[in-house]
């Protein structure tokens, strides 16, 4: 019988490819919006901003429920697996897209460059962890139903 508790603590595949692609995306568009070539991105990083107070309250929200469930819950699992990955891209995006508003948006500005670059890669950070973290609960209710039935 599988062990249903939390065992893993190092990063799994999913955070790496996120870590990966959270870099590249955030190079992307530090080098983009120095360019000039993004006109409308205050709408990007109040998306980013929105997204990121949502997840927060979501995640709150979910692990308060799942610790008031009785039984095996595969969510508890995840959360030990992801959950500082999941943090670190909703805390982070949310203080970069707050620098950046803060800090105005002109492309002369290596500030202003920095924290959009900075706010895309915790974006695409918490887009990536937020796939992880549901993959994780799908697998895991999926493979303890198994084991009961």
């Amino acid at each position: 019988m599988n062990d249903c508790g939390c065992n893993k603590i190092g990063l799994t595949i999913c955070e790496i490819v996120g870590i990966v692609l959270s870099i590249i995306a955030g190079v992307a568009a530090g080098i983009v919006f120095s360019l000039g070539l993004i006109p409308s991105i205050i709408s990007f990083v109040i998306v980013a901003l929105a997204t990121s107070g949502v997840a927060l309250l979501v995640l709150l929200g979910s692990l308060i429920a799942a610790n008031n469930m009785k039984g095996y819950n595969g969510f508890n699992k995840c959360i030990c697996k992801s959950g500082r990955f999941v943090l670190t891209g909703t805390i982070g995006t949310l203080l970069a897209a707050t620098l950046a508003i803060t800090t105005g948006f002109t492309i002369t500005a290596i500030a202003s460059i920095v924290f959009v670059a900075l706010t895309a890669f915790f974006f695409v950070l918490l887009v990536v962890a937020l796939i992880c973290l549901l993959s994780c609960v799908i697998k895991e209710s999926c493979r303890c139903r198994d084991e009961i039935m």
